[in-house]
C-alpha cells in the first residue's frame, strides 16, 4: 500500500502540474463553470480526475537537487494557461447560442428585461437564458460532459507536461473558430429575426395607412405573441442545430489541442 505522506517529491510535483491543467479545464469549461455547482464539488472532481489520469501521463523528470522554484512556478502557470484555453474554447458554442438569444430577445422587445444567468454569471435576456438552459440540457443528453472530460485526458497525449508551444496553425484555428461564433449566432437567430422584422414592417405599413391607430400599444403584445409562437415552432430545429453544433465543437477542440503541442 502506498503511503501518501512519504511519496517521492517528483511524484508530488508532477501531480500538481496535472491538477493545475485538469482543475483549470473544469473551472472554465461548460457545465462545470456554472456558479450553481459548489466549488467543493469542482475541487473534488478535479482531484479525482488528476489521480485517475496520473498513471497514464508522461512525467517530467526534475533534477531534485537543482530544483528551481521559479521554473516550476512557470510550469504551473503554463499548465493553468493550457487548461484555461481548452476550457474557454469549449464554451464557444454556448457563447454563440447566448448571442443568438440576445438578438432574438432584442427583436421581440425584451432587450430591457434582463435576468442573471447562473450558468454564465451575466445579465442576459429571458430568451437567451431560456436557450442557454435548453442548450445545456441537450449538451448533457448527448453526453457532452463525458466527451469534454475525455478531451481533458487526451490533452496530455498531444500536449505533454511542459510541452506547450504556440504555433501559427493554432492561432489561425483560434481566429477561425472565434469568428464562427457570430456566424452561428446569426444562423440560429435568422428565422426569428426575419419573422419579427416582417411584423415590424407590417406595423409600419398599418401606421401609414391608419395614422390614428396606436401601434405602440398593440405592437409589443403582438410581437411577443408572434415571437413566442415561432420560438415554440422552431424548437425541433433548435434541437437539430444544437446537436450538430455540439458535435462540431468537440471536433474543433480536438483539432486545437493537436495544433498547439510539440
Amino acid at each position: 500500500m502506498i503511503d501518501i505522506f512519504n511519496l517521492p517529491l517528483i511524484w508530488v510535483l508532477n501531480f500538481f502540474l496535472i491538477l493545475a491543467r485538469v482543475g483549470s479545464i473544469l473551472f472554465f469549461g461548460p457545465v462545470f463553470n456554472s456558479s450553481l455547482i459548489p466549488s467543493q464539488l469542482k475541487v473534488g472532481l478535479a482531484l479525482t480526475l488528476a489521480v485517475l489520469i496520473y498513471p497514464f501521463v508522461s512525467k517530467i523528470t526534475f533534477p531534485i537537487d537543482k530544483l528551481d522554484i521559479i521554473n516550476y512556478t512557470l510550469l504551473l502557470a503554463l499548465e493553468l494557461g493550457i487548461g484555461i484555453t481548452i476550457g474557454f474554447l469549449s464554451t464557444f458554442i454556448f457563447a454563440a447560442i447566448q448571442t443568438a438569444g440576445q438578438l432574438i430577445g432584442f427583436s421581440m422587445g425584451l432587450a430591457i428585461a434582463n435576468v442573471l444567468d447562473p450558468i454564465t454569471n451575466e445579465q442576459v435576456s429571458e430568451i437567451s437564458h431560456l436557450q442557454n438552459i435548453f442548450a445545456l440540457m441537450i449538451f448533457l443528453l448527448l453526453n457532452g460532459h463525458h466527451i469534454f472530460i475525455e478531451s481533458c485526458m487526451h490533452s496530455f497525449t498531444f500536449i505533454p507536461l511542459g510541452g506547450f508551444f504556440i504555433k501559427m496553425s493554432f492561432l489561425k484555428l483560434l481566429l477561425k473558430f472565434g469568428s464562427e461564433i457570430f456566424i452561428i449566432a446569426l444562423q440560429i437567430s435568422a428565422p426569428m429575426v426575419v419573422s419579427l422584422y416582417i411584423v415590424d414592417l407590417s406595423f409600419g405599413i398599418i401606421s401609414r395607412i391608419a395614422p390614428q391607430a396606436n401601434i405602440m400599444i398593440v405592437g409589443l403584445p403582438i410581437k411577443l405573441f408572434v415571437g413566442f409562437f415561432f420560438l415554440m415552432m422552431s424548437m425541433p430545429l433548435f434541437v437539430f442545430m444544437f446537436s450538430k453544433l455540439f458535435k462540431v465543437n468537440m471536433e474543433q477542440i480536438f483539432m486545437l489541442i493537436k495544433s498547439f503541442g510539440f
